[in-house]
């Protein structure tokens, strides 16, 4: 399935850091946290079609491990509509 994953993405240094670090705060979902502060900054972006990436998922995989932190999704996804908001 295509997805934008920091495992896969090339980020030049000086944009990665016009962004900023990944927030700690997030225990899942800090990818998609600085993929919207970066899409917000004019990030520009293109999902190449071939396989980087075989993710395999199991029962010590964070998202599954911690099922309550899964609610940080819903937050991370609050955030970037409150600074979409903000900024109109």
């Amino acid at each position: 399935m295509p997805g934008y994953l920091a495992t896969t993405a090339l980020v030049k240094t000086s944009f990665f850091r016009r962004v900023g670090e990944f927030n700690p705060k997030w225990n899942i979902g800090e990818f998609i946290d600085w993929f919207e502060r970066a899409k917000s900054i004019g990030c520009v972006y293109e999902c190449v079609d071939d396989v980087f990436l075989r993710r395999r998922i199991h029962e010590t995989n964070t998202g599954v491990r911690d099922r309550g932190a899964r609610g940080d999704y819903l937050k991370v996804v609050k955030e970037a509509l409150d600074r979409k908001r903000k900024n109109v």
